[in-house]
């Protein structure tokens, strides 16, 4: 399949790689940090390459593309946002679905902070990261992640390689195969430090970008995720509330409180995971020109306000009166 080189973001060469069916509706598959498009392989290979066109990118700094050894290269939201524009531009990718693990979610949001949401199909957050620097992102990221980032963004050799086979342990739930934690590893070496400095030490906030969001989007989460773990902060089901505040489709498994919000909402789904359901569930917000579903007044019996009420009813009845 073909690979690109494609002017991106400070006129930095990034690698882009294809798979697929060349006519079908383009996905651009966004990894992490320290990987590469490799780790796209398993859906590349899988029976979504004779559907879809899968476009995957090698980050700067990542992978195949170039590599430059200055932290400001990858600091900066426009230089991200670029990368991802030059992309859809230089492929005429129309309507395409972007797809981002872990690191890949801040860079799907800095595009959306400059371009804006018009030239997509859709999102899919997978175990994405959104927020960075601060109280409120230390919350969200684990203490296991946060350990490695000393040594990974070090020039010392020993502290780097130990901090990527920790990132990598991490990542899993269950160990995978060798030969797989042997391709992470060696991807992960061949992105400089200064890369992994840069990325780390943004301070990223997209509330107001993904409150504005008028395409559909899945957010996938793993209930053993070890990196990036909003359920610290998100006890009882947020995202899907803030989806549906802003008319947003949702998708989700049946747990917390997303049987009682999505419940009665025509365009949602709340089921256990089933590709062929939640494929069928998803395809007509792809193709509709309006994907908007009427979850607004549902969101607003979640809403602070509400919620202190039913706390104060609460305690007046455990203190026997209208105290």
């Amino acid at each position: 399949m073909p690979i690109h080189n494609i002017t991106g973001g400070g006129a930095l060469r990034l690698a882009v790689h294809e798979y697929g069916s060349p006519e079908g509706k383009p996905i651009v598959l966004i990894h992490g940090i320290n990987q590469c498009s490799l780790v796209w392989q398993r859906q590349y290979t899988s029976p979504l390459a004779d559907e879809f066109r899968c476009v995957c990118l090698d980050l700067r700094g990542h992978g195949m593309s170039e590599k430059p050894t200055a932290p400001e290269h990858y600091s900066q939201t426009d230089l991200w946002a670029d990368d991802i524009h030059a992309v859809l531009s230089a492929l005429s990718l129309r309507n395409p679905i972007l797809v981002g693990w872990s690191y890949g979610g801040y860079i799907i949001n800095d595009y959306l902070a400059k371009h804006g949401d018009s030239a997509i199909g859709g999102i899919n957050y997978v175990c994405a990261g959104v927020v960075m620097g601060g109280a409120r992102a230390m919350n969200m990221v684990s203490g296991a992640f946060i350990k490695t980032a000393p040594g990974m963004c070090s020039d010392n050799l020993e502290d780097n390689i130990q901090a990527v086979r920790e990132l990598v342990r991490i990542l899993f739930h269950k160990p995978p195969a060798q030969d797989d934690i042997e391709v992470l590893i060696a991807s992960s070496m061949v992105v400089p430090s200064a890369a992994r400095l840069g990325m780390l030490s943004r301070t990223i906030d997209r509330d107001t970008v993904m409150q504005g969001l008028k395409v559909p989007v899945l957010v996938t989460k793993g209930d053993a995720d070890a990196v990036v773990m909003p359920s610290e902060t998100e006890g009882f089901g947020l995202a899907v509330l803030e989806a549906l505040a802003c008319d947003v489709p949702v998708l989700a498994t049946p747990v917390g409180v997303h049987p009682l919000a999505l419940g009665g909402i025509a365009g949602t789904l709340c089921a256990p995971f089933d590709l062929a359901t939640w494929r069928e569930a998803l395809h007509p917000h792809l193709e509709a020109e309006d994907p908007r579903v009427a979850g607004r007044d549902r969101a607003a019996l979640f809403s602070a306000e509400r919620m202190a009420e039913r706390v104060a009813i609460a305690w007046r009845e455990i203190v026997g009166g209208d105290h």
